[in-house]
């Protein structure tokens, strides 16, 4: 065998550093889509996926697997989605501040006379009009607990502005008076918890139960002095505006969510349970005689289902349909019977329209904006959400 020259040496010297820094690459970027999968692991659970890996020089081994891993999400956008619905479980804490704004107006007719000759009305027609803008700062904090569970806390923060107009002093319909209310205050804060019933498959769709408490922080709407305009005496308008329901609440419901790429199929029913409670006043006062005794608010039943698209690895959209049903609420005062408030039953649909762009791994925008579908719903309510995930 003939000895090897210099510059044989120093070729076989060069090939090896040569394949010293491409094997040191490859375990680089080997640690990285271990450390990548870890924390989609910690993030998700759900369906198995392939756990390999390419093995230093060649071949492939597998990686240690003690949670499965859900099919979806497999993109930020995605897990948007997910995050919309209550099915993405972070291991550790989620802020979430948000700020909202809604609009409704409400128009009310009365009529004071007679038809003359079944065609001309004869007396005073009275018209009234509300409007009512709330803006409601909030912040929303998740933990997860395990892979399968997570508690919440919200606390709101409402800013609400009524406009009340009315023409017709005393039904006269001559004389046109407004009075605007402004009123603030910390709203009605929620605990709860999800729990991951069902992981999703290729073949079900997973489904999360939901359970929370609201507290009755906010400002009650019973007992509020109300006022009369002094240049129109048809005009009556409260002294001040409630930020709560003014008793303890409770929440049950589930969110199922099903991905068939590349649309996300989604839904949910949620029933809303309130308590009686006692207050010293029970009705709005003109004359400042107070009437004690419960209010019994009334239970509700929201539904809701949609489809959301992952448009690319950071944007998802998605459209739903809400509809919440509420009943009548009661009141009973003391030593006397109970009887339903008339009109406070409603049904309230909205058109959804929600937008989410993932800035990265943590941070999220999330654009929600609601139509009002019936006359008991707000004309519009626009939001914004800000998901930190640390």
């Amino acid at each position: 065998m003939p000895t090897p020259s210099a510059d044989d040496l120093r070729s076989l010297a060069s090939r090896l550093d040569a394949l010293q820094q491409q094997n040191s690459a490859q375990e680089g970027e080997i640690e990285r889509l271990r450390a990548q999968i870890t924390r989609i692991r910690g993030t998700n659970a759900g369906t198995a996926i392939p756990q390999t890996a390419t093995a230093p020089g060649g071949g492939s081994e597998t990686l240690p697997s003690s949670t499965a891993l859900k099919s979806a999400p497999n993109s930020h956008s995605v897990e948007t989605v997910y995050q919309q619905q209550n099915v993405a479980f972070n291991p550790r804490l989620t802020l979430t501040p948000s700020i909202t704004t809604a609009y409704s107006d409400n128009r009310f007719f009365a009529l004071n006379g007679f038809l003359a000759l079944n065609a001309i009305f004869l007396g005073n027609v009275n018209v009234t009009q509300q409007r009512s803008d709330v803006k409601i700062a909030s912040l929303d904090a998740t933990y997860g607990l395990s892979p399968r569970l997570q508690v919440e806390a919200n606390v709101p923060y409402y800013l609400r502005t009524s406009n009340f107009s009315s023409v017709g002093a005393n039904f006269a319909g001559q004389l046109p008076s407004e009075d605007i209310v402004h009123s603030g205050g910390i709203g009605d804060v929620q605990l709860g918890a999800f729990y991951q019933l069902r992981r999703e498959t290729s073949s079900s769709p997973g489904i999360t139960l939901n359970g929370h408490v609201s507290l009755p922080t906010g400002r009650a709407p019973y007992g509020i002095r109300l006022i009369t305009d002094t240049s129109n005496t048809n005009l009556v308008y409260p002294a001040i505006l409630p930020t709560g329901s003014g008793v303890l609440g409770y929440e049950v419901g589930f969110n199922l969510v099903k991905t068939s790429d590349p649309a996300i199929f989604f839904g949910g029913i949620n029933y809303y349970a309130q308590t009686s409670a006692h207050f010293d006043d029970l009705q709005f006062s003109l004359s400042g005689v107070k009437t004690p005794g419960f209010a019994m608010p009334g239970d509700a039943l929201q539904f809701q289902i949609g489809t959301a698209f992952a448009l690319n690895e950071k944007t998802s959209l998605s459209f739903g349909f809400i509809e919440t049903a509420t009943n009548s609420a009661r009141v009973q005062p003391d030593r006397g019977v109970a009887t339903t408030i008339v009109g406070s039953a409603t049904n309230a649909a909205v058109l959804d329209i929600s937008a989410g762009f993932a800035s990265n791994a943590h941070q999220t925008l999330i654009t929600d904006l609601q139509l009002g579908l019936t006359q008991d719903a707000p004309n519009f309510q626009l939001g914004f959400r800000f998901p930190t995930r640390f």
